[in-house]
């Protein structure tokens, strides 16, 4: 039985920053199939989960596909509140928080960029 021959620090480090640039290749083309797969599908509504939130909107990830879309809600017109310790944004009064479900509608897709674009529909 051979033993196995153990890693130095540099051929460990190497063998990470290897497994990292796959994984990240993965979820590249993954975002890209997304894309694909939901470009004909704009201006339909979905059922998601508010997954990340920050003081531009909020990160939805799509029910049926488990797709992930942004939210913008900060504009020129709306201004609204981020509260950075809890991760939750209001807007209009209504508060939105991880793990919320909401209906929103795929505004946009972008190939180019791998990326989705989503309105907020309600809050379930």
């Amino acid at each position: 039985e051979q033993k196995p021959v153990p890693l130095t620090a540099d051929a460990l480090e190497a063998l990470q920053t290897r497994i990292s640039a796959g994984r990240q290749a993965v979820r590249q083309l993954e975002h890209w199939l997304y894309c694909h797969f939901l470009k004909d599908k704009i201006g339909e509504e979905f059922e998601g989960t508010v997954v990340r939130i920050n003081s531009l909107g909020m990160a939805v990830k799509l029910e049926a596909s488990g797709a992930v879309g942004f939210v913008l809600m900060r504009n020129k017109e709306n201004k609204p509140a981020f509260d950075q310790h809890r991760l939750r944004i209001t807007l209009n009064e209504i508060t939105y928080t991880l793990d919320q479900p909401v209906r929103v509608k795929l505004t946009a897709v972008d190939v180019e960029q791998k990326d989705l674009q989503l309105s907020l529909v309600v809050a379930v």
